[in-house]
């Protein structure tokens, strides 16, 4: 009784009445065989405050009603006809008020309970639904709790039993589980964060380290100011590492350090004077030039009509990475040696088809690693602008494995080939959502 007066302005009060009401309706109902009194004398109660309620009446009808004979019809048919209630049930549908005990809905079920086969309540009653399905559907995509929870009720008031309202609100549950669940998965991913920073995991192990949770963070809530600055300091420590391996004369770890500290978001002005120190270094490293006119020499002659009878051998048996030392690919790094000539680069280009006739074919037979290792010795040889449709393909495999790993459950495996990925095209725009599902289904298990 409480709860009825406050309910007309306090949405916390009219959630309360609908439960509290619910619960003394299954009260009585489970006391209408044992204790038939005590059940009269609960629903006399609740007819005081809720005589509109067809529930109340119809418990109160099945009451009185002799066993075997139809309940009495529910307050609203009992005071008025069938027709009334269907002119009433139509007004309210102009007036689109769907719910409540004076609603569209109501008044057609009302009908049906007195007439079970009208056609017109029938289809009444499948046009209210459908806007009560509109009405709370709505209310959950904005997010508004007081409106979710006044449909919800109004609509359990009239139709407790309504399996479409109770899918909706099962969903809307679970996105709240699920809200719940993400800010949870910062909260971890940002703790681990932290924890492998401090212990220099800045950039590997892949899926572990600071970066990449970090990186995971921003894929669910993209304005994380702890995953920003988080990235930030990594960048700034990438930067000083690289100026630590240019003073040092390690310009390939230089070079590999900026890369890194680029697709971190490090400052351009930063890259910019480390990558300026880099090409002073380096220039400063470097032996000045000296022309050397050199004549030939008899026994290079013959060193290198050895070489190129030993490349011919070894590209007409297939012998193009392996054995080291006597394989096509090797032997023509040694004749480049000797000097140029248009006798390596006719064997240059036979030995580049070999090649890519086995690239497609390590492609194809999923091992990846030694078609890593192919595409490598290819772009050795040479600019060749068909590299790039097979190095293409061969990084859309690899992807499409690494996502097969991840949803079979074999992680180590995703991981070991998100690591080959890198190594192809460490800029690949889908290695950071392949990380993120990484991290995610580590998390899950």
């Amino acid at each position: 009784e409480r709860a009825v007066q406050a309910a007309p302005t306090d949405a916390a009060a009219q959630a309360g009445l609908a439960r509290t009401l619910s619960q003394l309706l299954t009260q009585a109902q489970n006391l209408l065989k044992p204790e038939p009194a005590r059940a009269a004398v609960l629903l006399s109660r609740l007819a005081r405050t809720q005589s509109s309620d067809p529930r109340v009446a119809t418990l109160q009808a099945r009451l009185t009603s002799p066993r075997g004979t139809a309940p009495t019809p529910p307050v609203a048919a009992q005071t008025a006809s069938v027709d009334e209630q269907l002119q009433l049930a139509l007004r309210a549908e102009r007036a689109r008020e769907w719910l409540g005990a004076r609603g569209a809905l109501a008044r057609y079920l009302a009908v049906l309970r007195v007439d079970a086969n009208n056609a017109q309540a029938k289809s009444g009653v499948a046009t209210a639904e459908a806007a009560a399905v509109e009405l709370l559907t709505q209310a959950i995509a904005s997010k508004d709790s007081a409106s979710i929870d006044r449909v919800q009720r109004e609509w359990e008031s009239v139709q407790p039993d309504a399996s479409a309202r109770q899918v909706l609100m099962r969903k809307w549950r679970a996105q709240q589980s699920d809200g719940d669940e993400q800010r949870a998965n910062i909260s971890e991913w940002l703790n681990q964060a932290k924890i492998a920073l401090a212990a220099g995991q800045l950039t590997s192990p892949p899926g572990q380290s600071a970066a990449d949770r970090f990186t995971a963070v921003l894929a669910l809530d993209p304005k994380n100011a702890d995953a920003r600055a988080g990235l930030q300091k990594i960048a700034a420590a990438l930067i000083s590492q690289a100026e630590l391996a240019i003073a040092q004369s390690r310009f390939e770890m230089a070079e590999n350090l900026i890369q890194q500290a680029t697709e971190r978001g490090a400052g351009a002005k930063a890259l910019r004077s480390v990558s300026a120190k880099l090409d002073a270094k380096r220039a400063g490293d470097l032996p000045p030039v000296v022309p050397v006119i050199v004549q030939p020499n008899p026994e290079d002659v013959s060193r290198r009509s050895k070489i190129m009878a030993d490349i011919d051998a070894a590209l007409e048996r297939d012998a193009l990475l392996d054995p080291p030392g006597a394989n096509a690919f090797d032997l023509i790094r040694q004749a480049q040696r000797l000097g140029p000539g248009a006798d390596i680069s006719d064997r240059i280009q036979r030995l580049s088809s070999g090649l890519k006739v086995q690239l497609a074919q390590t492609v194809e037979s999923s091992d990846f690693e030694n078609a890593a290792n192919i595409l490598s010795s290819l772009r050795a040889l040479g600019p060749d602008a068909s590299l790039n449709a097979l190095r293409g393909q061969l990084i859309e495999s690899v992807i499409s494995d690494i996502q097969t790993k991840i949803d079979s459950g074999a992680l180590d495996a995703a991981e070991r080939r998100l690591g080959l990925l890198k190594q192809i095209d460490n800029r690949h725009p889908e290695i950071p959502a392949l990380q993120l599902a990484l991290v995610t289904a580590r998390g899950a298990g």
